[in-house]
């Protein structure tokens, strides 16, 4: 069974035939979705070619922009950088997205950073 299109809620069931979110976060979303709270394609931090963005995860909370961009400038020109930030106390919540001017830079980034695998 594989389904034509993706349906958030079955996609977390064994068989894809759930009609209940099976998660607080998909019901949330799904709620706000329906009622038109939220548009991804309006949202102006949503921007970027995601083909050409990498996802940067486990940074210290101590880390700042510029260490960041200057990181990942290693593999290639950033056209681009959020390093995502507490709404309330602005500090770091550890994570970036980083987009590079082409996918061929992404990848090399990707690359270079997946950590080794036992």
């Amino acid at each position: 069974f594989y389904a034509d299109k993706y349906h958030p809620i079955q996609a977390g069931s064994i068989d894809g035939t759930d009609v209940a979110p099976h998660d607080n976060a998909v019901l949330r979303a799904l709620l706000c979705s329906t009622a038109g709270l939220y548009d991804p394609f309006g949202d102006p931090k949503a921007a970027g070619d995601p083909y050409c963005t990498v996802f940067v995860g486990h940074l210290s909370r101590l880390t700042d922009d510029d260490t960041v961009r200057k990181a990942m400038g290693r593999y290639g020109k950033v056209k681009s950088m959020r390093l995502v930030r507490d709404i309330v106390t602005g500090a770091s919540r550890g994570y970036a997205f980083v987009e590079y001017e082409t996918d061929k830079e992404m990848h090399r980034a990707y690359e270079g950073c997946t950590p080794f695998h036992y």
